[in-house]
């Protein structure tokens, strides 16, 4: 045990005058604390005053003969790395800039590659029986889904900047029903503090001063939820009193799933604001936050 101190001073004593030319000093001393079971505290804090960590050595304190400070490679790339996006809901706002001012490029130079990205793409109008459904572009999507957040732009054909339409900001860990992508949490701070933790009832109250408006408690979209439980119900009836064919159950049974769109269309909570709405989406059934949607409201 003395022997080896005795042996640690001895490559202290030697090394610590070449410490800033080279990585011999770090080598021995890595080495010698892999091999040592003994004085632990001893040894962190003569590896502390050196500079070097048990697992690597601090970079910082590595210099050359000119003294000139070796400092570690930038990453490949133009675009700047924004750890934690700062978001002003208040004023939709993303870093400084206004959200809805921003296009896919600029969205891009400001927080990254994205995780993935969708096309602009053209849905063609279609008839079905006696009705014709109409046809609808929408415009390139951009997700961030390690940062949670999400942005839709306009279609190049309706805007030619392609202007950021709407975005959404992940507050809760989420899996998307559709796609089935799972969102982390946004990580940075909103207005008020909300996250994750807070139910609409709170949202409510928070910003009440605002005028929110919680859309499970309108007129006009429980009337929506009641009509659309009754088609579910009369689907249900049929299915059970009559013989359907494949393409009678199926559709039928969407009637169902209606009811549930419905539900969730309207568990949300809307703040108009001068040009744009802030919607805080809830989980219908326990009421916790799990998304801020930041919508442009539509041109006159």
């Amino acid at each position: 045990m003395a022997a080896f101190f005795i042996n640690l001073m001895n490559v202290l004593d030697s090394g610590i005058a070449r410490c800033h030319r080279s990585q011999k000093l770090t080598q021995h001393m890595q080495a010698a604390a892999k091999e040592s079971t003994v004085f632990p505290k001893y040894l962190q804090m003569i590896l502390f005053c050196c500079g070097i960590s048990l697992g690597t050595a601090t970079l910082s304190r590595a210099a050359d003969a000119t003294g000139s400070v070796q400092r570690p490679e930038k990453p490949p790339g133009d675009a700047p790395r924004v750890s934690v996006p700062v978001i002003d809901l208040l004023n939709a706002k993303l870093n400084g800039k206004e959200i809805f001012g921003l296009s896919p490029e600029s969205i891009t130079d400001l927080l990254g590659k994205p995780s993935s990205t969708k096309a602009p793409q053209e849905i063609l109008p279609r008839k079905i029986g006696s009705h014709v459904l109409p046809g609808a572009k929408f415009g390139a999507q951009v997700m961030y889904i390690d940062k949670g957040l999400y942005f839709a732009f306009e279609h190049p054909d309706l805007d030619i900047h392609q202007s950021c339409a709407a975005a959404l900001v992940y507050i809760s860990d989420t899996t998307e029903a559709y796609g089935g992508s799972h969102y982390k949490a946004y990580d940075g701070e909103l207005a008020k503090g909300v996250d994750g933790s807070w139910k609409a009832r709170r949202v409510m109250e928070e910003f009440s001063e605002l005028n929110p408006k919680d859309m499970m408690e309108d007129e006009k979209s429980r009337a929506e939820i009641e009509q659309a439980k009754q088609l579910a119900k009369r689907a249900a009836d049929a299915s059970r009193r009559f013989e359907l064919s494949e393409t009678e159950a199926k559709a039928l049974s969407g009637a169902a799933s209606l009811v549930t769109d419905k539900i969730e269309a309207a568990s949300l909570i809307v703040i108009e604001r001068h040009g744009f709405k802030i919607e805080f989406l809830y989980e219908p059934n326990t009421k916790f936050i799990q998304k801020v949607r930041l919508y442009r409201a539509a041109k006159d």
